[in-house]
Formats: C-alpha cells, structure tokens, sequence
C-alpha cells in the first residue's frame, strides 16, 4: 500500500519536476539562441497547421485548432526534452548506486537461509552436548582418580 503511493508521489514529482524543466529549457534557449527558438515556433506552427488540417472529421478538428497553440506545442517539446534528460540523469545515478545497494532475497532464499540456520544451530547444539558429556566423563574418571589416591 505505502508503496503505491510512493511510487505514485514519485510520478506525480517527475511529471511537475520536467515540466517546470521544461519552460526553463524554453526560456534558456529563447535567450542564448533566439534564431533556434525561432525555428522552433515556426515548426510549431507547421505542426499545428498539419494537425488541424482537412483529413480530420470537423468535431475532431475543431478542438484541435482551439486547444492546441503553438506556445502549448513548444512547452510540449521542451518538456519531452526534459522528461528524456531527468530519465537519462536517474538511469546513470541507478546504475552508478546500484553497487551500494543491498539486492532483496526472495522468499525461496529466505526459507533457504532460515532452515540452514536450523541446521547449524541444532550441529552447534550437538557439538556443545557432546563436548560437555566428554567434559562430565573427565571429571568423573578425575574424580575416580582421586579417589583412588585418597
């Protein structure tokens, strides 16, 4: 349950987190490189006149000239762009930490570890009751002795 919602918090931050990536993407290369960004809103443009062009049936294509602009369709690109680049930065920081992480045991390997835990403990257990009847044989053959010597 709790990791459902981590994951989808996770989600949710990735999503804001490109986003807002995105128009500082949008911004930076409106400043650096005005012919490029330019370029770009003209492409948008040409996007935009293909996608509500005649081969779309009229209720379909009455929405797409009302909802689409070329602005949306530029923010659109740029937070791909950074939705790509957030994904390329965490693929190479899990690859880069995965060394450092415990890997999960499944449930197979888990019941593998506990019996052979049983086991050793009841060897262990084995060995100590042996080693203490050769310890009480000890004492009643020193007690024997002394007796002897008494």
């Amino acid at each position: 349950m709790f990791s459902f919602f981590g994951r989808t918090s996770q989600v949710i931050s990735i999503i804001f987190l490109s986003f807002v990536l995105g128009a500082i993407l949008a911004g930076l290369t409106a400043y650096y490189s005005p012919e490029w960004f330019d370029y770009i809103l003209d492409s948008a443009s040409d996007v935009k006149a293909w996608l509500s062009n005649d081969w779309l049936p009229l209720e379909v294509n009455v929405w797409f000239k009302f909802l689409l602009k070329d602005e949306a369709l530029v923010l659109m690109f740029f937070t791909m762009a950074a939705r790509v680049l957030l994904y390329v930065m965490f693929a190479l920081f899990n690859t880069l930490t995965a060394a450092f992480r415990t890997p999960a045991l499944s449930k197979y390997e888990v019941r593998a570890l506990i019996d052979e835990n049983k086991r050793l403990k009841g060897e262990l257990q084995d060995a100590v009751r042996a080693a203490a009847s050769r310890v009480k044989d000890a004492a009643g053959s020193a007690n024997e002795s002394i007796g002897k010597l008494g």
